[in-house]
């Protein structure tokens, strides 16, 4: 981190952030008021729509891996397409 970022951080900030990791030193440089939603406020954004779907995806076929894995046999693909439907509705 550059002693310039160092210092408006510790002018600015919490003692607490005296260790930033990279990535928080560099949000902070690009947009102070991002590093305070996400980092000193926690917020966090939604997953985008295409990663809600492929983690939706994973789940179901992690279901049926699973199973697979114990019974070497695959789910009936009803079974597999519910599992997707109830990880993406979490």
């Amino acid at each position: 981190m550059n002693s310039l970022a160092t210092e408006i951080i510790a002018a600015h900030w919490p003692a607490e952030l005296a260790n930033l990791s990279p990535w928080a030193a560099n949000q902070f440089i690009r947009c102070q008021e991002q590093f305070r939603h996400v980092v000193l406020l926690r917020e966090r954004t939604p997953p985008s729509a295409a990663r809600a779907r492929g983690s939706a995806l994973h789940k179901g076929v992690a279901v049926n891996y699973h199973q697979k894995v114990e019974s070497r046999e695959d789910l009936p693909v009803a079974d597999v397409l519910d599992a997707t439907a109830d990880a993406w509705t979490e």
